[in-house]
């Protein structure tokens, strides 16, 4: 009986060692695609002041007019966001509008 138990602890123990091992080696982690995906999204989004006053622009997120003086940014699919939509590519990586992915990994 003392055998039984021993071996299926060994298994056990062998499948838990083995399963770390790949998820640390093997796999991209997930913390890893997230520091990729924010480094690269400063790469990808310009940022510019608005200094137009002819123009209004309207964030689709918080629905508010970005002031002059403030940062607009533009995603590649030409949507332009105040500087709230950082939070949202973080979590997301997606433009909320029409759903094209920002980064591409």
């Amino acid at each position: 009986m003392v055998d039984i138990i021993e071996c299926m602890f060994l298994s056990c123990a062998s499948y838990i060692c083995i399963n770390l091992c790949c998820r640390a080696f093997c796999k991209e982690r997930p913390e890893d695609t997230e520091n990729l995906i924010n480094k690269k999204l400063d790469e990808v989004i310009e940022s510019y002041e608005h200094t137009s006053p002819e123009e209004t622009f309207i964030c689709p997120i918080t629905q508010d007019e970005i002031e002059l003086g403030t940062l607009i940014k533009e995603l590649p699919c030409g949507h332009k966001f105040s500087e709230s939509i950082d939070k949202w590519l973080s979590q997301e990586n997606k433009c909320p509008v029409c759903r094209e992915k920002v980064v591409v990994i």
